[in-house]
C-alpha cells in the first residue's frame, strides 16, 4: 500500500481527529445511556427461541409418554401358540390327532365344566345341607 494515496491521508487525518475526541467522551455517561436504551427496548431474539424449543420438547415428552402407555395398556397383536398338548409336542401327533385337538379348541369352555361337574340343582336335600354346614364351618 503506498502511503501517499489521497484515501490513505483521508484515513490518517480521519484517525487523528477520532483519537482528539476520544479523549473528550464520558465513557460513565454513554454507558449509562447505552444500558438505559437496553432496558427500554423489548427483548427479541434467543430468549424465545429458548421458550419455544422448551414447549417442543415437553409436547415429544409427553407424545413419547403416552405412546409408551398406549403400548403398555393395549393387548399385544401376537397370539401365544401352543407347542404342547398334554406334554407332548404338536410335532409327535398325527393329522387325525391335531383335527381333535383342534376340534376341542373350537368348543367353549363352559360345555365342558357343565358336563363334568353337576351344579346345586342336580344335589338333594341332604348333599345341599352337608354343603351348607362345611361352608359354615
Amino acid at each position: 500500500m503506498n502511503h501517499d494515496e489521497p484515501q490513505d491521508q483521508e484515513l490518517r487525518a480521519l484517525t487523528r481527529t477520532l483519537g482528539a475526541a476520544g479523549d473528550r467522551i464520558d465513557v460513565e455517561r454513554v454507558a449509562a445511556g447505552v444500558v438505559a436504551r437496553l432496558r427500554e427496548q423489548p427483548r427479541h431474539g434467543q430468549p424465545r427461541v429458548i421458550a419455544v424449543a422448551l414447549r417442543i420438547a415437553a409436547m415429544l415428552v409427553v407424545i413419547v409418554i403416552g405412546a409408551i402407555a398406549v403400548r403398555q395398556l393395549r393387548p399385544h397383536g401376537e397370539a401365544t401358540v401352543a407347542t404342547t398338548v398334554a406334554g407332548m409336542p404338536l410335532t409327535d401327533l398325527s393329522a387325525a390327532d391335531l383335527r381333535d385337538v383342534l376340534s376341542t379348541l373350537d368348543q367353549p369352555l363352559d360345555q365342558d365344566l357343565d358336563a363334568r361337574d353337576p351344579g346345586l340343582e342336580d344335589l338333594t336335600a341332604p348333599e345341599l345341607r352337608r354343603l351348607l354346614r362345611s361352608l359354615e364351618g
